[in-house]
């Protein structure tokens, strides 16, 4: 069993290093039932939850000044909306390693589509 697992990471590594430079094919972080590695976190990662919680606090100005049924009503579409999407990119982040060119540029755009 082991064997098969190592020679199954082997074909994804020469996989994953024989796409282009610029797109490459996301790659599961781990296998199902293997050891769980520690994750690393990268300066984008704290930087775009920084994001989220200047949007967040954005968000908590607005209802300070609309305190009304309208206002709430907004306050809360807004907020589950950035909060599906906060908890989306960490799900994927935690579970598929991404880390080319392509995907760089998605996540950057994302970012400044919260900001």
């Amino acid at each position: 069993m082991k064997a098969k697992l190592e020679n199954d990471e082997q074909h994804m590594l020469k996989q994953h290093q024989s796409n282009l430079s610029g797109i490459k094919k996301p790659r599961q972080m781990v296998r199902w039932g293997a050891p769980q590695p520690h994750p690393h976190t990268d300066w984008f990662d704290l930087f775009f939850d920084l994001i989220f919680v200047a949007a967040a606090y954005e968000l908590g100005n607005l209802l300070k000044y609309a305190v009304e049924g309208e206002g709430i009503l907004f306050f809360t579409v807004l907020f589950l909306c950035m909060a599906q999407s906060w908890m989306n990119k960490v799900a994927f982040d935690a579970r598929i390693d991404t880390e080319d060119l392509a995907h760089k540029v998605v996540d950057v755009m994302e970012a400044f589509l919260i900001a």
